[in-house]
């Protein structure tokens, strides 16, 4: 209970910080980094170590490495096969929990929300192994990401941009420690509540103390894969956006510099000048989207397979219930979270594409201009209008962005369709339970 204490203490105090960012003008992105490191250290490698011992290849095999990954993997592992235990062969005691629970709260068919539990929990699990594999093998490439932003020079951004910045990230966590302590004080309440069920077993001597100890052990087990999966979300996934919203805004800097210089005063020297800068530029962050994609693209691939996993038992679920009332509609609320969720991501990041194109764009309308007018400022040698022309067809047919694995490439016509099409597969599946 005490370790309980503790936690509650903390998610109370993350809401209300000592340090508040709303006190300071800019936030520091090196600090950002710092934060996003530790989390993913946390919840997502389950690892111990710098980031200079996995730049120099020396990452420690010890017991404190490895402590974390050790005792949450056996832990998560314990807790997916209880719950699959109570999803094909659950006890009398378990359905009888189940039955108070239902009856109680006036739901049906509560143990749906286990099943997806089990889905999700396994496909997680497959995700940590992946990216575990990878920290330990040096094939994680994004730790170069890491590494330069958290010496990331804050004056590179105008103050606008940086402004932008510190308020997205002030607003997320403010959102985020407000949703994390709701969240948490919901588990515990029904943590509690199952707790109080099996202590009104054994004092019926329905069940021993022995068997009333195991189950207060396994369900608070499942409190903290519950905890730890809220951090995933609402710590890793968060730090995640605010990398995201960087590099938009870098993207988004870089364009506006183009379309300044190319819808001005636009001379032969200001080309030779603006030019050079603008495509170096651009395939260092081309450069930087395509590192990091090739670590996030299997985290939104699991986050994709997790959230149409969540709308089909959710449909399951709504059909099941005789009246809807304020406890299983919260119930419907935590099966879309997921599909919310995911949209949420998809449409932050279907911006790259975005701008990409805007550019190439923009490129094109100053070539057709230039040689429309022929303007007596610019003489440009063909040598270079031809790179340009180039440089400009070839950023049309770059994919700049995130995809979801190997299945699609996240854009905004690709995110509006699968928004539709979650959608259609609702109603068709829905139409096909009640057929």
């Amino acid at each position: 209970m005490a370790s309980i204490m503790r936690i509650i203490i903390h998610r109370v105090q993350t809401i209300f910080p000592s340090s508040s960012l709303s006190l300071k003008k800019f936030v520091k992105i090196g600090h950002i980094m710092d934060e996003f490191f530790k989390y993913l250290k946390y919840y997502i490698f389950r690892l111990e170590y710098s980031i200079d011992d996995y730049q120099n290849r020396r990452i420690k095999w010890t017991y404190q490495t490895f402590r974390r990954s050790i005792w949450f993997t056996l832990s998560f592992w314990l807790n997916i096969v209880c719950i699959s235990h109570f999803v094909i062969y659950p006890t009398r005691i378990e359905l009888k929990v189940l039955q108070n629970f239902e009856s109680e709260f006036h739901l049906q068919r509560s143990d749906l929300v286990f099943s997806h539990l089990l889905f999700a929990f396994t496909v997680l699990e497959y995700l940590w192994f992946h990216l575990f594999r990878e920290i330990l093998t040096y094939k994680f490439k994004a730790n170069k990401l890491i590494m330069k932003y958290s010496r990331f020079n804050d004056d590179e951004l105008e103050p606008e941009y940086r402004g932008y910045l510190s308020r997205f990230v002030q607003i997320g966590n403010l959102a985020s420690n407000v949703l994390n302590v709701v969240i948490f004080i919901v588990l515990f309440r029904i943590y509690l509540l199952v707790i109080y069920r099996f202590h009104s077993f054994y004092q019926n001597d329905e069940i021993s103390m022995f068997v009333m100890i195991i189950f207060i052990i396994l369900i608070t087990n499942s409190l903290h894969r519950m905890h730890y999966l809220v951090g995933q979300l609402f710590g890793v996934m968060r730090y995640l956006l605010y990398f995201i919203e960087l590099l938009k805004l870098r993207m988004k800097r870089m364009i506006s510099q183009l379309r300044q210089s190319c819808c001005g005063k636009f001379s032969s020297i200001n080309y030779r000048l603006f030019w050079p800068m603008f495509t170096k530029e651009y395939v260092q962050l081309y450069y930087e989207v395509a590192i990091f994609n090739q670590t996030v693209s299997s985290i939104f691939l699991d986050i994709e397979i997790i959230s149409k996993s969540a709308i089909i038992f959710c449909i399951l679920f709504y059909s099941k219930q005789i009246q809807m009332n304020v406890y299983n509609t919260i119930m419907v609320i935590f099966f879309l979270a997921p599909f919310i969720y995911t949209n949420g991501l998809y449409s932050r990041v279907a911006q790259f594409p975005h701008f990409n194109q805007l550019g190439s764009r923009i490129i094109m309308q100053w070539i057709g201009r230039t040689q429309q007018k022929q303007r007596k400022n610019i003489c440009l040698l063909p040598r270079n209008v031809i790179k340009t022309n180039l440089f400009a067809q070839t950023m049309s047919n770059n994919q700049f962005g995130i995809s979801c694995g190997q299945v699609f490439f996240i854009t905004k016509y690709k995110y509006t369709e699968l928004f539709l099409m979650n959608f259609v597969m609702t109603i068709m599946f829905y139409k096909k339970i009640f057929m």
